[in-house]
């Protein structure tokens, strides 16, 4: 089954006027979003469409502009905090053992 992404036109990959519907009441209850079926119409691709909708590009997180050092974050200062009464202590250290199988579609990743 091909792989579907943000840039693949709705109509293109078989959407049609009712799936519209279904699509424009999907993001309503998803994203509170105010939006016609026009608007999938006027931007029928998932980027296009995100761009419109209120809330639709919230997950992305932005470019810093920040020259030097950031502060750090609460809970940066929380693990340096508990790392001076305790140094290389293992609190928030959780060994995990995955077994993937199937190929891999990272195009670093490299078979050993």
């Amino acid at each position: 089954m091909p792989r579907v992404g943000v840039a693949d036109n709705f109509f293109a990959l078989g959407g049609d006027s009712i799936l519209s519907i279904r699509v424009v009441s999907r993001l309503r209850a998803a994203f509170g979003a105010r939006i016609s079926p026009r608007a999938l119409f006027e931007h029928p691709t998932v980027a296009a469409l995100a761009r419109v909708v209120p809330g639709g590009e919230r997950d992305v997180i932005p470019v810093s502009t920040a020259t030097g050092p950031v502060p750090q974050s609460f809970a940066q200062r929380r693990l340096w905090f508990l790392d001076q009464f305790e140094p290389g202590g293992a609190e928030y250290g959780s060994p995990t053992a995955l077994r993937l199988r199937g190929p891999s579609t990272s195009p670093r990743w490299r078979p050993p």
